[in-house]
């Protein structure tokens, strides 16, 4: 079948498609537990999300890994369930549950028929006020993360990864993984669970995100009459360390014998993500390497073809992120491909994006915006960015008026702002047999070799 479509040529970025982001109420319970509820009646089921504002970064030294290991054992039994009771018990409900912690806290999230509103709520209250913390659990989850860290040595993408943060971060929290390392693991106790569980688990440190089909009364009294006894015991406040760039580039060579490929990881501190020009530093990124059309991704994919994809990312947390590219190439092609990046990066400082290149960018991302938003699990994540980052109540319902005021002076002075080339951090995890020598005529050098931990 011919047709006169040209494949050629990109197609214009059509007018974005309606969207609606739901309004919703905020409430305080006596305890001072938040509660945030958007009514959603497009189907007869219901998300929570119940955010504990104690993340990876509340970790004592010596204890990295607390605040995920705790999160991963709340589903494992309750003092009146077993961990294969509590599971039967949500399957049979038709229930899902699941728990995680990253470095802007720790998250219970569910999803319940209306039909069975009460007996999942009373399943979510159970773990959450009665989580029994059971040795046996707690030695099979040490088991089951001890081995996800062991199969770390094979993953040369997880060694870079992990070897960037550790350069850009330093010896501060950020700089080892939320779940830690294996010798924090192994000296995780139950006394340890209990203590980091009483001190961040409480409503005082809490919010909760309902998303369903309610109306404001019922999720009022759902919530009084359900989390409205939870207790609160003495606070655990921190102070978030201080980060600053790297005085120059350093490129930090991770040997992996008889690598194939190159995993490489470039950046170096961002921004956080109250920073005033979040949406200029948005349609930088976009340009730079956030999409297929990106100029990383047409140079070393499309017209060198050193990859499958490369991507670059402001990543945003409360504390201050990390701007990094990242891609996989073969061996062959990574200092080549580590040259073309740097060039990209200085290029953009340079001169101003295209007209094109900016309309492009904010067609991608006002495009996708809404297929974010389509479910009441993914409007209560959107609820929950807005309470853990303290954005306005109408960031989404204004999110692509921003992004469509964005000027191309705008993402330039963003450039030279917040990128930073001569002061970049990169990783690359490979057989050093290979690129060393080429390495160390364009760069300054560190070697190291993985150690697998024990």
């Amino acid at each position: 079948m011919k047709t006169t479509f040209d494949r050629s040529q990109i197609p214009q970025a059509q007018k974005p498609r309606t969207f609606y982001f739901p309004e919703f109420d905020r409430f305080k319970l006596s305890n001072g537990l938040e509660i945030v509820f958007a009514r959603h009646e497009k189907l007869p089921i219901l998300a929570f999300q119940l955010v504990i504002n104690s993340g990876a970064n509340f970790d004592d030294s010596g204890k990295e890994g607390l605040a995920s290991f705790v999160s991963d054992l709340i589903p494992e039994g309750t003092t009146t369930k077993s961990s294969f009771d509590f599971s039967h018990a949500l399957e049979d409900l038709g229930t899902q549950f699941s728990t995680h912690a990253d470095w802007n806290g720790a998250f219970l999230e569910m999803i319940a028929i209306k039909k069975q509103l009460q007996p999942s709520i009373d399943l979510l209250c159970d773990a959450l006020f009665n989580p029994a913390f059971d040795k046996d659990e707690i030695e099979r989850t040490r088991k089951r993360l001890l081995n996800q860290r062991l199969r770390i040595a094979d993953n040369a993408g997880s060694i870079a990864h992990e070897k960037f943060a550790e350069e850009i971060y330093g010896k501060t929290r950020y700089g080892i993984p939320v779940s830690g390392n294996s010798r924090q693991i192994k000296q995780f106790s139950q006394d340890d669970v209990l203590s980091f569980y009483k001190k961040a688990y409480q409503p005082q440190n809490a919010t909760l995100i309902i998303v369903g089909d309610l109306t404001t009364a019922e999720a009022k009294k759902l919530a009084e009459e359900n989390f409205g006894k939870w207790q609160n015991t003495v606070l655990y406040k921190i102070t978030e360390p201080q980060f600053s760039l790297n005085e120059q580039q350093k490129l930090f060579l991770v040997h992996k014998e008889n690598a194939q490929q190159a995993e490489i990881r470039i950046g170096h501190l961002g921004v956080d993500r109250s920073n005033p020009d979040y949406f200029s530093v948005a349609l930088l990124n976009q340009i730079l390497g956030g999409y297929f059309l990106s100029r990383i991704n047409l140079n070393l994919r499309e017209d060198k073809g050193y990859t499958y994809g490369v991507s670059s990312r402001f990543i945003t947390r409360k504390a201050l992120g990390v701007f990094m590219v990242n891609t996989a190439v073969e061996t062959k092609f990574a200092i080549d491909s580590v040259k073309e990046i740097i060039k990209e990066i200085e290029n953009i400082q340079q001169e101003m994006v295209s007209d094109e290149e900016l309309e492009q960018a904010k067609g991608y991302l006002a495009g996708i915006f809404p297929l974010a938003f389509e479910s009441g699990s993914q409007i209560a994540a959107g609820l929950s960015n807005i309470t853990v980052f303290n954005l306005e109540d109408d960031y989404y319902r204004t999110y692509r008026d921003k992004i469509a005021a964005v000027t191309k002076e705008q993402v330039w002075e963003a450039a030279k702002k917040y990128l930073h080339p001569q002061k970049l951090s990169i990783v690359v995890c490979t057989d050093k047999n290979h690129v060393e020598a080429e390495f160390e005529k364009n760069f300054d050098v560190e070697v190291s070799i993985y150690k697998k931990e024990k």
